[in-house]
């Protein structure tokens, strides 16, 4: 789960980040490669429960909002760390929740990069919270930039699925 897709006030913050060294190529999606639309609202129920358990450990407001995680104070910087600790379970949990999903009918190998990208966000989630724990910045940044190259590809990796933007799947991935 992307921090961002969680809690409004990080979007934006987040989004200041601007560059990352690797690059992920394009979606490749042909006709009926979507996923069949049962298995998204099976994907989305277990998104929504995801987002619930995120605000209930967290909170509705992230208690920085001065934070700037392009040049993290180094004392405010271990404070967030402490705050998304709290949510490490949650982090770690997801990619065996998305894997019990199963296989859509359709549109699987959509299904499975999805799945790999999402995992890939959870572990740099887990990642970032380490860094801001630890008070490093220079980690943490490159992990914000990280988060927000591969945010650009599991957008258009889920709107090729089948995913709408507004559902709950699109903020959670």
């Amino acid at each position: 789960m992307r921090l961002a897709a969680h809690f409004g006030w990080l979007a934006s913050a987040l989004a200041l980040a601007l560059i990352l060294t690797f690059d992920v190529g394009p979606v490749v999606a042909g006709p009926g490669s979507e996923l069949d639309p049962a298995f998204i609202a099976k994907a989305n129920t277990v998104c929504k429960s995801v987002s619930a358990s995120f605000r209930q450990v967290l909170g509705k407001t992230f208690p920085y909002p001065n934070f700037n995680p392009e040049k993290p104070d180094p004392v405010t910087l271990r404070l967030v760390g402490a705050h998304f600790h709290k949510a490490l379970s949650i982090y770690k949990a997801v990619p065996g929740e998305l894997k019990a999903l199963g296989e859509p009918t359709t549109g699987r190998q959509l299904w499975l990069e999805l799945r790999g990208l999402a995992d890939e966000d959870e572990t740099l989630a887990i990642e970032q919270q380490a860094d801001a724990l630890a008070g490093n910045a220079k980690a943490f940044v490159a992990n914000v930039n990280a988060v927000n190259k591969l945010q650009s590809k599991i957008d258009s990796t889920g709107a090729a699925a089948g995913f709408a933007a507004s559902s709950a799947c699109a903020s959670t991935f």
